[in-house]
């Protein structure tokens, strides 16, 4: 009896997952909750209640998160729940009695991930030996730029400022250690032989990160980004950026209006020495 039982859950098993079953409509729906708006780096929670008459069948229900999110349970109603590959899956040998019951999860959103995502999916269950697929209506959310980036921009500021006190510092030291003297075998340099720094930085003001492309249009409609959008890939994410300048207070003053005309809160500035992206602070040295 045991190996029979076990048998016809494998049947129903197969059945159920099988790549080729059709959507049947049925007395069966499945909706979806979530806010509408979420900052990236903080976490929401979705919430999917399932409406059916009497069924109580094995089941599952089955979404696809994008890359960057991850999820875990908050309520199952004793189904197993698992997150691999950016699947969630609520899995029941035996669906609840109920005929109305609801499941969540919670969703955490990696930091500087933006953009407008859809998360739909899909209820599967057996009715009288027939596969049924109920599809779940995709809802879309807002991924929008929590000010982190502010923070950096601040440490990258405050690094500035430091170095620019050291500079002046070793400005003041070199001046005052200059010393005439006779000529003897070679010459003492004179004040204008000390060379500067012959690198090139260019400066450039990031609006947006995601793990994974942004429709450019999007950003320029979302944010009202009235200039050119550059894309580039660092760090195995997509971001973008824009302006190009070539002296660090006139990517400052750009950032002003990033943040005060396109109202992109997040924004801060980058630096690049040729292509190379590297840390602000390291074009002060």
């Amino acid at each position: 009896m045991t190996r029979l039982s076990s048998y016809f859950v494998l049947l129903l098993s197969s059945m159920l997952f099988s790549l080729n079953a059709e959507s049947i409509e049925g007395p069966v729906s499945v909706t979806q909750k979530a806010p509408n708006t979420v900052l990236s780096g903080e976490a929401f929670v979705i919430t999917l209640t399932v409406k059916k008459q009497g069924t109580e069948s094995f089941a599952k229900i089955q979404q696809q998160l994008p890359k960057g999110f991850t999820a875990v349970s908050v309520e199952s109603q004793n189904a197993k729940f698992s997150f691999l590959e950016q699947t969630v899956k609520f899995i029941w040998d035996k669906l609840p009695e109920e005929n109305e019951f609801s499941v969540s999860y919670k969703i955490m959103v990696e930091p500087f991930m933006v953009g407008l995502i859809k998360i739909g999916g899909v209820f599967a269950f057996v009715s009288n030996e027939d596969r049924v697929l109920v599809e779940i209506g995709a809802i879309e959310i807002d991924i929008q730029p929590a000010d982190l980036g502010i923070e950096e921009v601040a440490e990258n500021e405050t690094a500035s400022i430091a170095n620019k006190e050291k500079a002046d510092d070793n400005k003041t030291t070199i001046a005052e250690n200059i010393v005439v003297s006779p000529v003897k075998e070679s010459k003492a340099p004179a004040p204008s032989s000390i060379k500067k720094d012959s690198k090139s930085y260019t400066y450039k003001i990031q609006v947006a990160a995601a793990y994974g492309p942004i429709e450019i249009p999007f950003l320029s409609r979302k944010y009202g980004i009235a200039e050119p959008i550059n894309e580039e890939m660092h760090n195995k994410m997509n971001k973008y950026t824009v302006g190009s300048f070539k002296k660090y207070s006139e990517a400052k003053n750009h950032l002003s209006k990033v943040k005060n005309t396109y109202n992109v809160q997040g924004a801060f500035i980058t630096a690049y020495l040729e292509k190379l992206r590297i840390p602000v602070n390291q074009t002060f040295k």
